[in-house]
């Protein structure tokens, strides 16, 4: 049960950090005003378009209050849309934050008790989740965007009209694809990370053999002290497991003879 738990809070923190580090990657969207050609099909200057999408991500911001303030018009439905959009936005970084704190606590647990099973099956559910959005994504992205908005909202005011929230020309399809694209890659590197570090912990033991061995061909000295340690493990053996029970039989004097035929007589009675 707790490496189910452990397996969920992680694959929901790799999933919720995705998304945070999406959408405060602000170079993508950089990079995309140029290469989307963005002044040219919205009619704003870079300088615009650069300070009104800095304004919507601190909007969006966990810890940001206040309203939005945008330098274009906005409807009062496009206002009310970014409010929903704010608020799913807080629920994944709260979610971030929650599910960090006990994946830490339980992943701790789970090492200490060298448990790694959750390992494997957070990276099938990180693994799976992308994988089927990926797909879909690839089959038809314009039916995955609709679906999300349907599934999200619970109104149409994300069908925004140009002529009343110009915002929507600065946020070009293209842009939300690559931010989908990018979320899927973080995923599942996500998923690498868990299954390379249960690999790792499995064969640490052997790797740190090998490191043993490597270093002990560079320094004599390190075989010596490897003697030592050998010779001081044999005479703990032969003190705790040989000569204290030698002792004792002779401090009680016990007979072995007579207690070896005492202990025939009771094995026959239990075959009889």
């Amino acid at each position: 049960m707790k490496n189910i738990m452990t397996s969920l809070c992680l694959a929901l923190f790799i999933i919720s950090a995705s998304v945070t580090i999406t959408l405060n990657f602000r170079p993508l969207y950089y990079h995309d005003i140029s290469a989307l050609k963005i002044e040219e099909t919205s009619g704003f200057s870079k300088n615009i378009i650069k300070k009104n999408y800095d304004e919507l991500i601190d909007y969006n911001q966990f810890f940001h209050s206040g309203k939005l303030k945008l330098t274009m018009p906005m409807s009062r439905e496009g206002r009310i849309h970014f409010e929903d959009v704010k608020r799913i936005f807080d629920t994944i970084e709260i979610a971030c934050i929650i599910t960090l704190i006990l994946s830490c606590y339980l992943v701790t647990t789970q090492i200490r008790k060298r448990d790694l099973r959750f390992l494997k099956i957070s990276s099938i559910i990180t693994i799976l989740l992308p994988t089927i959005a990926g797909i879909m994504t690839a089959v038809n992205w314009e039916a995955v965007f609709i679906m999300f908005h349907k599934i999200m909202f619970r109104n149409d005011y994300w069908l925004f009209d140009e002529a009343l929230d110009p915002v929507i020309t600065i946020l070009p399809d293209t842009f939300f694809l690559q931010c989908a694209v990018m979320i899927i890659l973080l995923i599942l590197s996500g998923s690498l990370l868990c299954i390379l570090f249960r690999s790792f912990f499995h064969h640490k033991f052997m790797i740190y053999l090998l490191l043993q061995f490597i270093y002990m061909r560079n320094n004599s000295n390190q075989s010596v002290l490897i003697c030592k340690i050998i010779q001081h493990t044999d005479c703990l053996i032969s003190r705790y497991i040989i000569q204290r029970p030698e002792s004792f039989i002779n401090k009680h004097c016990i007979n072995l003879d007579t207690t070896r035929l005492r202990l025939d007589f009771i094995l026959s009675l239990i075959h009889i």
